[in-house]
């Protein structure tokens, strides 16, 4: 009886754990080599038109791989880090096109750090999904300045034709510290209606947060050639010094799938999952 359901168990547990991401940059490259053409990852379309763009033709400004990578407890990570440079232009990559459906939500994730003593209230950086290269409406998560408070603070910008325009929440950024960063697109693609954006900071890597705990919503209209979609990753900082970090871009349409575990965590909770059930029923089979 209990060998019966072994595999039915072990294929529901892996199912029931196997979350997909649909994009993933953990920027495993050289250390110190030029984002610029690097390629790498998943999900990223083929060819040049995959390829990472750094708009500035100032090769001195142009943003580098760091020397390390961040971690964050509880999520999979490996490979080096984005170092954005201060006053470059921002950075780019094409995934492949995501569609969005009326009802359905995307999740992106990703961890930043700022560690310079010179932090101020100026620097702020951002990771936006856009459906353009800066043509349309599209979030960005991240943290900006806010002039009537005087600090920087997450937020939700618009990396769009109409520039930032933050929506500020009221939590302030720290530096010295790894944050995770989870964003979700509320899609509702009706001609006229708008999409729900929503920011979560350091929320738990196995639960998908609770609506009410995003520190930030916007709403945004996000369309291109009246289809609602998203497919490009783009990057940038600003501030006085080269500080800040950005690792483990995610897309996905699950909140798992930008939460992975890491791979020992992961095989622990299958086995710990798989003895549970295994002993509830071999209790009822000897019953």
């Amino acid at each position: 009886m209990m060998r019966s359901y072994l595999p039915l168990l072990l294929s529901l547990l892996v199912q029931s754990a196997s979350a997909m991401t649909l994009v993933h940059e953990p920027f495993e490259y050289d250390a110190g080599a030029a984002l610029n053409d690097l390629t790498g990852g998943s999900g990223f379309v083929a060819g040049t038109a995959g390829e990472w763009k750094d708009q500035d033709s100032n090769v001195s400004q142009q943003s580098k791989i760091a020397t390390k990578g961040l971690s964050y407890p509880g999520l999979a990570s490996s490979g080096l880090a984005l170092s954005p440079t201060i006053g470059g232009l921002p950075d780019n990559r094409q995934f492949t096109t995501i569609n969005g459906v009326t009802g359905v939500t995307h999740w992106v994730s990703f961890l930043i750090r700022h560690d310079s003593l010179t932090f101020n209230n100026t620097d702020i950086a951002w990771v936006s999904t856009s459906v353009s290269q800066g043509g349309h409406p599209a979030p960005a998560f991240g943290v900006f300045y806010d002039a009537a408070t005087d600090k920087s603070v997450w937020g939700i910008g618009d990396s769009g034709p109409l520039g930032l325009t933050p929506t500020f929440s009221t939590v302030e950024f720290v530096p010295g510290e790894t944050h995770l960063v989870v964003g979700s697109i509320t899609w509702n693609i009706t001609s006229g209606e708008t999409e729900t954006i929503r920011l979560y900071l350091n929320p738990s890597t196995t639960t998908a947060p609770d609506p009410s705990t995003a520190i930030a919503i916007r709403s945004l209209n996000i369309q291109a050639l009246s289809a609602n979609r998203i497919r490009y990753f783009i990057t940038d900082s600003a501030g006085t010094s080269d500080s800040w970090l950005i690792d483990e871009l995610r897309v996905s349409d699950s909140y798992g799938g930008v939460t992975p575990l890491p791979e020992p965590q992961t095989v622990t909770l299958l086995l710990g999952c798989g003895l549970y059930f295994l002993r509830r029923t071999y209790k009822k089979s000897t019953r």
